[in-house]
């Protein structure tokens, strides 16, 4: 739908303002909280991780425990393998979403005429040709942040996440940033971060 509405609007001499919220583009779905661990699911290969590299690592019947299970859980970490219709619906490149973020003619509809189109949710891309790390983070993720973008094939680069660790195990994430073959360091948090959500952490003992 995204794609034919998008190759109509590309043809017309007009702005379009998209925003599209809690997108489900993808065959990962979250495990919620309370959902009990199987043993017969995770032979039956149905449990992932995100790796944090843009894509997802099997998790098997020899890394389980409770404990980590529920932490998995409760960190948004883990997804469970919807195999209706797998081959049929998956989505093969993501250019469509490159190609709305670099049109001048697509803007969303935020008021402060953000040029890039709004697009919040998850979206896995079955694609064929390995695709870098950075690619992926430059084109995509920092394009769209409030977008979880998986790929199958990555090749994967030193990558960091900036969090900030509860006391119960969990963490808040507030960045990533991966390295790319020009790069020496991950940059300093400051830099990346607004410091209005820095300011959040000032008072945290």
């Amino acid at each position: 739908m995204l794609l034919n509405y998008y190759s109509a609007r590309q043809a017309q001499d007009a702005i379009s303002k998209v925003t599209i919220t809690g997108v489900d583009w993808s065959p990962y779905k979250l495990i919620p909280d309370g959902y009990v661990y199987s043993e017969e699911e995770a032979n039956n290969h149905l449990y992932w991780i995100d790796n944090g590299h843009y894509s997802f690592t099997e998790f098997s019947n020899t890394e389980y425990t409770n404990n980590r299970w529920k932490l998995l859980i409760k960190n948004k970490e883990i997804y469970k393998l919807d195999t209706t219709n797998y081959d049929s619906n998956l989505i093969q490149s993501g250019d469509l979403l490159e190609n709305l973020a670099t049109d001048p003619k697509f803007y969303s509809t935020a008021e402060d005429n953000n040029t890039i189109p709004i697009i919040t949710g998850i979206i896995y891309v079955n694609n064929s040709e390995q695709i870098n790390e950075k690619d992926i983070e430059k084109n995509l993720g920092l394009k769209y942040p409030d977008l979880k973008i998986f790929f199958a094939s990555v090749e994967e680069v030193p990558a960091a996440k900036y969090i900030v660790l509860n006391d119960d195990g969990t963490y808040d994430l507030l960045a990533r940033r991966s390295l790319g073959e020009a790069d020496t360091f991950f940059p300093n948090p400051t830099s990346i971060i607004p410091n209005s959500t820095l300011n959040n952490y000032d008072t945290r003992s």
